[in-house]
């Protein structure tokens, strides 16, 4: 027996394990007293991968009162392969108690605290498995996984970055590099990764959203708008996904689409100045004058400043014919910078509907300044300076409005008029 029990660990150590199985089974079945026999056959019965025949070996050793670290380091190796992953930790950490030290051991260990939530010392052991030679993928990946969980997200991106290196475009990996990198508010390299993760499909809704947030920040709207109709698609209700989106599409002038989207997210209860903005702007474009009106008030008191808002605003109650307020908007558009011909134009013209003469004049002049060459606004001006008797001035308008417009009653009757004034009969 004792020569028998010597060629089966010369197998055992040879990798011969089918042969060792065997001697070591005959030893048993010879009634050999060394109970040891039951963790070598088990190791033979691990290295075939012959796990459920392995643990009874092991566990039949543990009750024969065997306590050496290669039973415990087996019998935790064996235990993790049958999913067995609290037992496991068990086994290994009284292994390595003992002194087992191998990066097999290290790498299991660190894998079943993992998978137990106890991040910290699986990085401690993932650690010692890579110093001991396992740094595949899969160590690094988890590593890496474990210190994001920990928010070490500094941490764990050179541990992603070194898993794909070892096992390119694996999709986990991916995965979880990018939403480190989104953490991290890595926008572009986020980004790219979703699109990698969707591209070898997986198309969770998740990636969709976050990759659209990305673009969105990075002022790709194109980009955010496509990835966040997806999300929308598959009706999910956020609604900072139909601002983000709303925005994108007001951006690029998709002003039908925006306001769906823009009304959707403040029936969500979104409320920014943002949204109140481009929502009226679009309304306004639209021609949803109340609406706009509203939107833009909302976006005034919500704290919005800028010469667009008050623009708009003045706008659309200028096409309401609420001329009292359409003229603080625009004077307040104008005071903020507005300078654009029509906006001049349309407010000089509430100016002279109102009897401000000198107001519509000075108006008039800066929007003709501005390159606006337009027959109803010499008219006005000329009309304007006839009333404010200026006539030599108002004679020269009217015959500019006709020049552009030669059949324009108003302007002939106007000129005629101021041409009786001044006695030219």
């Amino acid at each position: 027996m004792r020569a028998q029990w010597d060629a089966g660990l010369k197998k055992l150590s040879s990798n011969d394990y089918n042969d060792a199985a065997v001697q070591f089974t005959q030893l048993i079945n010879s009634g050999f007293s060394n109970k040891e026999v039951y963790v070598k056959r088990g190791v033979a019965y691990y290295r075939s991968k012959e796990y459920e025949k392995a643990k009874a070996d092991l566990d039949e050793a543990v009750r024969s009162r065997i306590n050496t670290q290669e039973l415990f380091e087996y019998r935790g190796n064996t235990r993790y392969n049958l999913e067995d992953i609290e037992g496991a930790a068990t086994d290994l950490e009284k292994a390595v108690s003992m002194g087992a030290s191998s990066a097999e051991t290290f790498a299991n260990l660190g894998n079943a605290k993992f998978r137990m939530d106890n991040f910290r010392e699986a990085i401690s052991y993932y650690d010692k498995a890579i110093a001991g030679g396992k740094g595949d993928a899969v160590i690094y990946n988890n590593r890496g996984k474990a210190k994001s969980n920990l928010q070490d997200y500094n941490g764990a991106l050179p541990d992603f970055d070194k898993a794909l290196e070892l096992k390119p475009g694996n999709t986990n990996t991916l995965q979880n590099r990018a939403d480190t990198r989104y953490q991290l508010k890595d926008w572009k390299g986020s980004s790219a990764d979703y699109e990698k993760v969707i591209a070898a499909g997986r198309a969770d809704v998740e990636f969709y959203q976050k990759m659209g947030t990305a673009k969105y920040l990075l002022l790709d709207y194109a980009g955010a708008a496509d990835a966040l109709n997806n999300v929308v698609q598959k009706r999910v209700r956020d609604k900072d996904v139909f601002k983000m989106l709303g925005l994108s599409l007001a951006i690029q002038g998709n002003c039908v689409e925006a306001a769906k989207s823009l009304s959707a997210a403040v029936s969500m209860g979104a409320n920014d100045k943002e949204i109140f903005t481009q929502l009226g702007k679009c309304q306004y474009l639209g021609k949803e004058y109340s609406g706009a009106i509203e939107s833009l008030g909302k976006a005034i008191a919500a704290g919005e400043s800028s010469k667009e808002v008050f623009q708009y605003k003045g706008l659309a109650a200028f096409n309401q014919k609420d001329y009292d307020n359409a003229a603080k908007d625009l004077d307040k558009a104008i005071s903020l910078g507005a300078d654009d011909p029509e906006i001049l134009k349309t407010n000089g013209d509430i100016k002279f509907l109102k009897n401000d003469f000198a107001g519509a004049v000075a108006l008039y002049d800066r929007a003709i300044k501005g390159g606006s060459n337009d027959a109803v606004l010499f008219n006005n001006r000329g009309k304007s300076k006839m009333n404010l008797k200026d006539l030599q001035g108002a004679l020269v308008d009217f015959d500019k409005a006709i020049q552009i417009n030669p059949s324009y009653t108003k302007a002939l009757l106007n000129r005629g008029t101021a041409k009786f004034m001044l006695k030219d009969y």
